[in-house]
């Protein structure tokens, strides 16, 4: 105070974080008493209400040091914790993006891997079919072969019986169409024994449907409503065979 023009730069440069605890103790005497108020010095002098209020603030500060500094060395010790702790979380995280990466490879070849299980699934299933339909070529063929053979003998009887199969044919659709059904199968019987005295070949199964009919025709006959006895039946055969030959017609 004797040197007013420092005076008040050595206040606002008073190492306040340095007060000894000895200074404390002395300045708490002046502090706890009642008279050294900021209003009560200002009764006397401004001046040392300033001083007043600044010897409190440090007191106030020093106070509050107390308590903040632990706290300040806490807190050092926590970040320096949590700087050690972030160290460790970034290695863990390091090595936790290297797994998912792994991870993701492994989903990748997974998928891919999968993909090229599906295709030979379907290629495998594809060629069982293959194989199931190859068999039942082989066997169908292997059938058709005796259908072709007796196919054969077939055509080479029909040869055979040709000419009295069409005479047979011939007669029954110019004469016969105006009879009853037995009728027709007395009349077809003196006929074979007619070619039998003359020693022409005939099937001796003659049935008209098997030598005029068409058996596609006769289907859709059945479905459009004609009855599926062998009379409606000869005479739809007849009727249309009328049509697509009428000089066997007997005018």
């Amino acid at each position: 105070m004797n040197n007013p023009a420092n005076f008040v730069s050595s206040l606002k440069t008073y190492k306040k974080d340095d007060i000894k605890e000895a200074t404390l103790k002395k300045l708490k005497k002046f502090v706890d008493d009642e008279r050294f108020q900021p209003d009560n010095i200002a009764r006397f002098s401004a001046a040392a209400k300033s001083v007043c209020m600044w010897v409190r603030a440090m007191d106030t500060y020093s106070k509050v040091l107390k308590i903040v500094t632990p706290l300040k060395e806490k807190l050092a010790i926590a970040e320096k914790d949590a700087v050690i702790a972030d160290a460790a979380l970034k290695e863990k995280m390091d090595e936790l993006t290297k797994v998912r990466n792994k991870i993701a490879a492994l989903n990748a070849s997974f998928r891919e891997n999968q993909l090229i299980l599906e295709d030979l699934t379907k290629k495998k299933e594809m060629i069982e079919i293959k194989l199931v339909r190859a068999d039942k070529l082989t066997g169908g063929l292997a059938s058709e072969s005796t259908r072709w053979v007796q196919a054969v003998k077939n055509l080479e009887a029909d040869e055979y019986n040709l000419i009295g199969n069409m005479m047979l044919a011939a007669g029954y659709q110019s004469y016969i169409g105006v009879f009853t059904n037995t009728f027709r199968k007395a009349t077809i019987t003196e006929w074979m024994e007619l070619l039998k005295k003359k020693k022409i070949p005939f099937d001796k199964g003659f049935e008209i449907r098997n030598i005029l009919g068409d058996p596609v025709s006769i289907r859709n006959w059945g479905i459009k409503g004609l009855p599926g006895d062998d009379l409606s039946v000869e005479n739809g055969i007849i009727c249309m065979a009328a049509q697509r030959w009428p000089l066997l017609i007997d005018p």
